[in-house]
């Protein structure tokens, strides 16, 4: 599947919408990343179900992606995962800086 163009209009359902405006607010009220985080992905999951929840940031290096914040992973898990930039899915989408929609992704061979 082609990455998502995001010059694209597209549009989107007045909750959905409330929630990114919420996410915003969020955002402009504290400096503290981990409470930002956690209220945004509580906020996200009013519109996705999600079992498990990550935000990946690039390290210091530039090399790799690492969980800053993330819910549902096995113990150990998400604290040790490192994504390589260009590698799999998510690394891809670091590297190019666009979204990759993917439909199934056990079929896509990053």
């Amino acid at each position: 599947m082609e990455a998502a163009d995001p010059n694209t209009v597209t549009s989107e359902s007045p909750e959905v919408l409330a929630t990114l405006a919420e996410i915003g607010q969020e955002v402009n009220a504290s400096l503290d990343l981990d409470e930002v985080l956690a209220k945004s992905a509580a906020l996200i999951k009013k519109h996705v179900d999600y079992e498990m929840f990550g935000v990946l940031l690039m390290d210091d290096n530039g090399s790799c992606l690492r969980h800053r914040f993330a819910i549902g992973y096995p113990p150990g898990l998400a604290e040790n995962l490192e994504i390589p930039i260009g590698q799999g899915i998510t690394g891809t989408a670091a590297r190019t800086g666009h979204p990759v929609r993917v439909s199934d992704v056990s079929e896509d061979a990053r």
